[in-house]
């Protein structure tokens, strides 16, 4: 680096000479406040001699001012020059720089996906009071797949190598994901041409990488004339995730036609989340390595699809009246291994049909409940669902129930169905992950629940986020006693879920440090987990925390190695009342 020629920074010692004191300036604004007629002649004749040298020492000052400032803008110029000398010096040698490209890239997928999240549920545009105000806040700032050619181009922009990196990498471009919900109720066409435009150039940057499809749109065939879904099948032989939301109503995907040149076409297409599928749709029926397909409402009657080659089903924004044709799809998969179904909605008792009892083989089964404000909240509705299954290899059981609006509340627990439904599936022999959220039910029932499940390795569970005022303390299921009866003593006999291997729990954190202590020293001990380190994670809700003491307690297992231990904010539930 070149010396930087010295520069003088100084001009010499700078004489301020005499100042009007504090007494002379007084008794001027006093002359002031007078209009000059308090003061005598002399005087007056006196101020008029003074006003040409202070003038003089003004300009001075000016002058000495000027010259400082010019010193300051030259140091600060030579001080960002600095800077960024020794910014540059440090960013050459970054570990960042040291990097494999292939590893690069994928730091650079991970990190571009992550700033799009677009969402799951119909939007609300009662707020939008104009066109106007809509396009500025939605068109403009997120439309569509705008935001992801932003992040690449900053990438691109950062150095040579990296643009090089960015624009000939086309798994950067192979996930492309339009939300047409963004564009507003009533876009215009040049906004669809910008559509077109924008999945024209990422289908071509992608060269022959396997695709990502992601499409949302309420009304599809409102909004255009098929011409991005018509661009998009013409790229079918790539598919490998398609995930397609056409709105609550089937005739809302009006140009559901415009996937036709897809039809026989899917060689890679693995993973189909798609809503509003017409019932005599058949372009999925043929595609051989489809295994995973999840149906949002409204749920086709007769679907065209392969269902016996399906590993992985999920439905999502299920109704009761739904059911029937849910089990007569389900008896057409044999290879099933994991169901879901997630917004499993709750209505009025009268409501509830008759289910067909449901027998299958799949390894993990999960529901998710969805209480709506003024539903009806009784154990008979989840009696009537558990009693009509048979799950007779499942290793995973998640239950939950989610919570729409300050009004609802979790379902209660039906302890006699479930027993009913363990003895039947044979849970004793087969089940080996227990999930069970958001569900009111006590420490002593899900203890009896647990008796009869001695495979058991991970259960996961939580105090119920929701709960009436009447309620009392009875709703918080990680409790001390929950944890006592999970505790081995040399007094307690046979140890209830002897192969537990991991424990997690959401909690307001309503249990005494020793009783958590003792659980975790009693499934640390000589000869238990064989596998590894116990683990254990508390998610705990707004207002409470994990107590200093318990968690430095809780650090001297992990630093034996006997315990992976994690403690998170959980921001799902409600603050608890002072009382």
């Amino acid at each position: 680096m070149e010396p930087i020629p010295q520069t003088p920074y100084s001009y010499g010692p700078f004489t301020t000479g005499a100042l009007p004191r504090l007494s002379e300036r007084a008794q001027l604004q006093t002359i002031l406040r007078s209009n000059g007629r308090s003061a005598a002649p002399a005087a007056l004749t006196d101020y008029r001699l003074q006003v040409a040298p202070t003038t003089e020492r003004v300009a001075e000052y000016d002058e000495e001012i000027a010259q400082l400032q010019s010193i300051l803008n030259r140091m600060v110029a030579n001080r960002e020059v600095l800077q960024y000398h020794a910014d540059a010096c440090s960013s050459v040698s970054a570990p960042i720089r040291r990097l494999p490209d292939d590893l690069l890239l994928q730091i650079f997928r991970v990190g571009l996906w992550s700033q799009l999240q677009f969402p799951t549920q119909e939007k609300e545009w009662s707020n939008i009071v104009s066109r106007e105000q809509m396009l500025d806040h939605w068109r403009l700032r997120r439309a569509l797949i705008a935001p992801l050619y932003v992040h690449i181009r900053r990438l691109a922009q950062v150095c040579a190598s990296w643009r090089d990196l960015v624009l000939g990498s086309p798994i950067l471009w192979s996930a492309i994901e339009l939300d047409f919900d963004y564009l507003g109720p009533a876009p215009e066409s040049r906004d669809i041409e910008r559509v077109v435009q924008l999945t024209t150039s990422a289908l071509e940057r992608s060269a022959d990488a396997p695709l990502q499809i992601y499409v949302r749109s309420r009304d599809f065939g409102y909004y255009t004339d098929g011409s991005v879904l018509d661009l998009l099948s013409r790229h079918s032989n790539r598919w490998k995730i398609v995930k397609i939301w056409a709105g609550p109503h089937p005739h809302h995907f009006k140009n559901f036609k415009c996937l036709a040149p897809a039809m026989g076409n899917l060689p890679l297409l693995e993973t189909l989340h798609i809503s509003g599928l017409p019932t005599d749709c058949d372009f999925f029926e043929v595609a051989p390595r489809l295994t995973e397909l999840t149906l949002e409402d409204p749920i086709p009657v007769h679907a065209k699809l392969p269902w016996g080659q399906l590993q992985a089903i999920s439905y999502t924004r299920l109704y009761p009246e739904d059911l029937p044709t849910v089990i007569s799809q389900l008896s057409y998969c044999p290879q099933i291994t994991r169901l879901a179904f997630y917004m499993l909605h709750i209505p009025d008792i009268q409501d509830w049909p008759i289910i067909p009892a449901f027998v299958s083989n799949v390894d993990t089964f999960v529901v998710k409940f969805t209480v709506v404000a003024g539903d009806a909240q009784e154990t008979v509705i989840i009696d009537a669902f558990l009693e009509s299954i048979t799950l007779r290899r499942c290793k995973t059981l998640h239950l939950e129930t989610e919570c729409k609006g300050k009004d609802s509340y979790p379902l209660p627990w039906p302890p006699s169905a479930f027993l009913a439904l363990s003895s039947r599936s044979a849970f004793h022999d087969t089940l080996l992950t227990l999930e069970i959220l958001n569900l009111e039910i006590s420490a002593t029932q899900l203890l009896e629940c647990l008796s009869g499940l001695p495979r058991l390795e991970a259960l996961l569970v939580s105090d119920p986020n929701h709960w009436p005022n009447s309620h009392t303390a009875d709703v918080f299921l990680v409790n001390d006693v929950l944890l006592r009866g999970l505790t081995s003593t040399p007094d307690s006999g046979l140890l209830l879920v002897p192969r537990l291997h991991s424990f997690d729990c959401r909690t307001y954190m309503q249990f005494e440090d020793n009783s958590y202590l003792n659980f975790i020293a009693s499934r640390v001990g000589p000869g238990r987990n064989a596998d590894g380190p116990f683990q254990s994670s508390i998610l705990y809700y707004r207002g409470f925390s994990v107590k200093p003491l318990l968690a430095e307690r809780l650090s001297e297992f992990v630093l034996r190695k006997q315990l992976e231990s994690h403690f998170e904010c959980d921001y799902s539930g409600s603050i608890l009342e002072p009382k």
